[in-house]
């Protein structure tokens, strides 16, 4: 079996790479500019590795606290069954994570859910990342149960960040006005959800029939842009 030895000499005034065949004795020259061609790539392929790396990921967990809901794994709501830490797992710049849940009222009277990340740790990380989810503002009788999905948005565009945490606080309260997606606050995202849902009942989507007129219209679409900026 050959073995071959690689060592750098002087041959001819310049450095070049010899290759020493123990079985045959001979002696193999490769010319400098090869050397320095395949120093340079190993040397660009290292700083790939180090300063790019693979696909980057981030890990993080979010807190969930929660006033006059409860908030399960499992539609029969078991109180072994509550969620009390969400563990979004792996994720990569760009991608989106759902995770769903079973939200119960546990009070005597009707309310509408709120929902508000908080506590960003670090601090810019709520820069590139969103949570949202599906609840269409609809009200929520004593022991209704709603299957709720929460989506966690990671911009492609994050940096120096590898691993996160956040609370959700989720609470039970009369709608905040113009608060279509029920996040405690009346902003752009509330404007968007009743322009895409123009023209629905009140039965279809509860929460952009902010007037109470049954339908989502134009004038929901007002009122929202009249309390642009107000809650938390």
């Amino acid at each position: 079996m050959r073995t071959n030895l690689i060592y750098r000499v002087l041959h001819n005034n310049k450095s070049v790479v010899a290759s020493t065949n123990k079985e045959k004795g001979e002696m193999q020259y490769f010319p400098k500019e090869k050397v320095v061609t395949v120093v340079v790539f190993l040397c660009l392929t290292l700083f790939a590795v180090i300063f790019l790396g693979a696909p980057r990921t981030i890990t993080n967990v979010s807190a969930l606290d929660t006033e006059k809901v409860g908030v399960y794994w499992h539609s029969n709501c078991a109180d072994t069954d509550r969620v009390f830490l969400i563990d979004w797992g792996t994720l990569n710049p760009g991608s989106i994570e759902s995770i769903v849940v079973y939200i119960r009222n546990e009070v005597e009277e009707p309310i509408f859910l709120i929902m508000s990340p908080k506590n960003w740790a670090p601090s810019n990380a709520s820069n590139y990342m969103t949570l949202r989810w599906d609840y269409n503002g609809r009200q929520v009788d004593p022991g209704e149960v709603l299957q709720i999905k929460l989506i966690l948005f990671i911009s492609a565009q994050i940096k120096g960040i590898s691993n996160f945490s956040f609370d959700i606080y989720i609470t039970g309260g009369q709608r905040l006005l113009g608060d279509v997606n029920g996040d405690g606050r009346v902003s752009s995202s509330d404007l968007i959800l009743v322009f895409v849902n123009l023209g629905k009942s009140s039965e279809e989507f509860p929460g952009g029939d902010v007037n109470g007129d049954g339908r989502v219209s134009s004038s929901d679409a007002i009122l929202v842009i009249i309390n642009l900026g107000a809650g938390s």
